[in-house]
């Protein structure tokens, strides 16, 4: 058994993979291995992929064919021996040794999952937000702090914030839900929060994202998409309880839910009959909506997802152009 395994799915991301690869590598953890996954390839990433295979003992490259980034997660945690995992993206990169100090925290903690602080970045690497949500200096444990970090409404649903306990995944079975290619991490972190009962926090902003490129990836919405999306919210929302961690979830899924309204009027026009109708069957998402977006469920009530969607239109026109 290895301390970590980071498996990283990639897809068509030649352009950053060395980045990411040599920054995980850079964090000189002795004791690592780094997982690659290729799935579905047009570009030379399948050969950058073999030649770190065949460079560093530390690396293990795997190929499959179009299966998904669910898949190729699922296929890298079948390899991992790892005591803890972490899942990145091809695209991105870390700060090697704030990643180092996160993993020696995690050690004393001994918690079943640990999350951190990160930063969102351009293509070119520039910085342009921090998400420091977790307080500098001491370690936060316990799930009062889970409570805490619930309550910020924000970036819950990041996987590469996140770094697991190996058994923890694999006793609670743990695994991406293949099914659909959107919304997986939400309905995978839903199932993992509600189920830890040491998890831990440090600030440690050892992840960089980046936007652009994911956006490109992930953002264009269609009909079909927007049916995936609500099903796995459906899945997650499913899965929760009635303790207070599955009472914060079950809000955050709301939100969601209300965010996806939008789409409504984003869709060509032959599409948004059946969007409307996709809509209206998953209002049960509402359930447990809180602070001002309990108001835009009482509004979708009262008049209709029609209506509710253009306001929440409006608003998110209206947040872009702040």
């Amino acid at each position: 058994m290895c301390l970590i395994s980071v498996i990283i799915p990639v897809y068509n991301s030649a352009e950053y993979l060395n980045d990411c690869i040599e920054s995980v590598i850079s964090a000189a953890i002795p004791d690592i291995e780094i997982i690659l996954v290729a799935d579905g390839l047009t570009d030379e990433s399948a050969e950058i992929c073999r030649q770190y295979s065949a460079k560093y003992p530390c690396v293990k490259a795997y190929m499959q064919s179009g299966s998904g980034f669910s898949a190729a997660r699922n296929h890298g945690f079948c390899h991992a021996s790892g005591e803890y995992v972490a899942f990145f993206d091809s695209a991105d990169y870390i700060d090697g040794k704030l990643f180092s100090d996160a993993l020696n925290k995690l050690k004393e903690c001994g918690a079943d999952i640990l999350i951190t602080d990160f930063h969102r970045v351009s293509d070119k690497g520039s910085v342009f937000e921090r998400v420091y949500q977790i307080q500098e200096g001491s370690l936060k444990t316990g799930r009062e702090s889970l409570i805490s970090f619930l309550e910020s409404g924000t970036c819950v649903w990041n996987l590469q914030r996140y770094i697991f306990r190996r058994e923890f995944l694999t006793s609670n079975k743990l695994r991406f839900s293949e099914a659909y290619s959107t919304a997986e991490d939400p309905e995978f972190i839903t199932r993992a929060l509600r189920l830890c009962q040491t998890p831990a926090f440090c600030h440690s902003p050892f992840y960089n994202y980046r936007v652009n490129y994911s956006e490109s990836h992930t953002h264009c919405i269609n009909v079909e998409k927007l049916r995936r999306l609500l099903r796995m919210l459906e899945r997650a929302h499913l899965s929760l309880d009635n303790n207070d961690v599955s009472a914060m979830l079950r809000a955050l899924l709301a939100r969601e839910y209300i965010w996806s309204l939008p789409f409504l009027y984003e869709l060509p026009k032959e599409e948004r009959h059946l969007a409307l109708r996709l809509l209206k069957n998953s209002v049960g998402l509402l359930d447990g909506a809180d602070g001002i977006y309990s108001f835009a469920a009482k509004a979708e009530r009262l008049l209709g997802v029609r209506i509710a969607a253009a306001i929440m239109s409006a608003a998110k026109k209206f947040n872009q152009q702040k």
